[in-house]
């Protein structure tokens, strides 16, 4: 081997350590807290920047919890800035972490996200009913009832794994649980918080807009 290839080969290990070093010791702490003060001047596109970078770093190093939580941040961003289905149809389609708790809060922050987008588009929604397609993944083709379908597949997963999380308190589900904005019943555990949503979205489904039930069968 001459000298100048192995010299190469040791700026380019040099490398790979700086940049495996550089990734071991990113501050997801120090970086939400400029997530925090971004939103709080109302600078959403620079703060949802920010958590762009949070979720490069945190799949980098396979953080289930920091690669859960951008997710979930860059979807109220990109929400609160008018690209509401955009937002959905990303978190929809990118990679999920493996670990199984915090795929249970996605599938849950999934289910929110398309409640509140079925709300505020409800009449839109409606006239496509009779050319939505059954196989796309685009949020924007979804009926009623497909909409429906997958809010409720959501739940059915995460309750599914009901047994291994079950009694835990809400922990990793206060990013999308606020125990103060639901009933003492909901402030417990993990079982808890999922039945109540699931029952409150079942309630309100049981309702069509004029106010009269509907008829769905409870849990």
């Amino acid at each position: 081997m001459n000298r100048t290839v192995f010299l190469l080969m040791n700026l380019l290990l040099s490398l790979l350590l700086i940049q495996s070093a550089t990734a071991a010791e990113y501050d997801f702490n120090e970086s939400w807290e400029r997530v925090a003060a971004l939103a709080d001047s109302a600078q959403y596109e620079a703060a949802n920047q920010v958590v762009v970078e949070i979720l490069s770093k945190a799949q980098a190093n396979d953080s289930a919890e920091q690669w859960a939580r951008a997710l979930i941040e860059r979807t109220r961003f990109r929400s609160a800035l008018g690209a509401q289905e955009t937002a959905a149809n990303d978190l929809m389609g990118d990679p999920w972490p493996d670990d199984p708790l915090w795929r249970d809060v996605l599938n849950i922050y999934f289910a929110h996200t398309l409640i509140e987008y079925h709300q505020r588009y409800s009449y839109e929604i409606r006239s496509r009913e009779h050319i939505a397609d059954p196989d796309s993944m685009d949020l924007k083709t979804w009926s009623t009832e497909r909409l429906s379908r997958e809010i409720n597949g959501a739940f059915l997963r995460v309750w599914s794994n009901r047994e291994q999380w079950g009694n835990e308190s809400l922990g990793a589900w206060s990013l999308i649980v606020e125990p103060n904005t639901y009933p003492a019943r909901i402030r417990g555990t993990l079982r808890d918080a999922a039945s109540y949503l699931w029952v409150e979205y079942l309630g309100q489904l049981g309702h069509d807009e004029s106010g009269q039930a509907r008829g769905v069968d409870p849990l």
